[in-house]
């Protein structure tokens, strides 16, 4: 086991995660290969990048799944995580936990008539809800929301060998979009405060 891998562990990542990172030694490289942006959000939490960033790499992927839906309460909730995220104090505890609700009501909704890329987008919008008012569980929710829209790119495509490559593709968008967001000071400071007993 690695460097990187060792300290990924100490984190709590996931097996699969842990054999990809055995490639790299070096956070900063693997940040930049990571071919998946729910891998990238889940550390980011973990590292403790600012709630207010992390919601809106979250949203941002979100939204990308939003032409696999035309049911506005989708919308509605990924706007709300991201006013909360902006500081809106117009928008409350309440307020996020009904889109929550309302989100995971529209994925049934869509799942009753097998639009499973629909539902995913769906679930990936209450997540986005989730990750702005859960402090406790805030690394799984952000990057069950990259995890969702892959899926619902899989969901979408017209067979399965088609909705394998969707997911791929994907998970690479949203790794490009939590990159774009989230700058490399924000994951190497943290990183090496943390693990400063570790060489890197």
């Amino acid at each position: 086991m690695n460097n990187l891998q060792t300290c990924l562990k100490r984190l709590g990542a996931c097996q699969k995660g842990l054999e990809w990172a055995g490639r790299h030694d070096d956070v900063l490289d693997a940040w930049w290969a990571c071919p998946r942006g729910d891998w990238l959000l889940w550390l980011a939490v973990k590292l403790g990048v600012a709630r207010r960033t992390t919601v809106f790499a979250a949203c941002e992927c979100a939204r990308v799944a939003l032409p696999f839906t035309e049911d506005e309460r989708v919308r509605t909730a990924i706007i709300l995580a991201e006013q909360k995220a902006s500081g809106d104090r117009d928008v409350g505890i309440e307020d996020l936990l009904v889109a929550a609700e309302d989100c995971r009501e529209a994925a049934l909704d869509a799942g009753c008539y097998a639009d499973y890329a629909g539902a995913n987008s769906a679930y990936a919008a209450m997540y986005c809800v989730k990750s702005a008012m859960t402090p406790g569980r805030a690394k799984e929710e952000a990057a069950a929301v990259a995890e969702a829209v892959a899926e619902a790119a899989a969901d979408a495509a017209s067979s399965q060998t088609e909705g394998d490559k969707a997911r791929i593709v994907m998970h690479l968008v949203c790794s490009y979009i939590v990159r774009n967001r989230i700058d490399d000071d924000h994951i190497v400071s943290p990183w090496r405060r943390r693990f400063c007993a570790v060489k890197q």
